[in-house]
């Protein structure tokens, strides 16, 4: 069922469940023992009902059939692998070491590239943050 979707269809649903994923994982500060994959499931529901274009083109036996459901659930969990396998780059690792080094962080632990893009953005904003209060 899921294979035999158009291409652009399934390019949509990747990129959704990776910018869900990415997003929750923000929010709960890439904290992984406070990931609940129910509020997970809810949100990508709430980002797809909203904004992805590709989910109200599907017929609607299709989203109610529970084959389908399930082929969405390996595939939500093969993008959550893959984000999570895509090890941090050299340079990600490097940007942290200087950023932490400057904001007076030590040993932050990153697991893969999703989550050293997070730091070195939290980082960053700490460094605005500074410029600003010191105006």
């Amino acid at each position: 069922m899921l294979k035999d979707l158009p291409h652009a269809v399934k390019v949509g649903i990747t990129r959704s469940i990776t910018r869900t994923f990415e997003a929750y994982m923000r929010d709960i500060e890439w904290n992984e023992q406070r990931f609940d994959p129910q509020v997970f499931m809810q949100r990508w529901r709430n980002d797809i009902v909203r904004h992805s274009s590709w989910f109200h083109s599907l017929d609607d036996r299709l989203k109610a059939n529970s084959v389908f459901h399930q082929e969405l659930a390996d595939k939500i969990n093969s993008v959550i692998d893959k984000v999570l396998s895509e090890a941090p780059t050299e340079e990600q690792l490097a940007k942290i070491k200087e950023l932490a080094t400057l904001h007076g962080e030590k040993d932050i632990p990153v697991s893969c590239k999703a989550e050293a893009n997070y730091h070195i953005e939290r980082l960053e904003r700490l460094g605005n943050m500074d410029k600003t209060e010191n105006k």
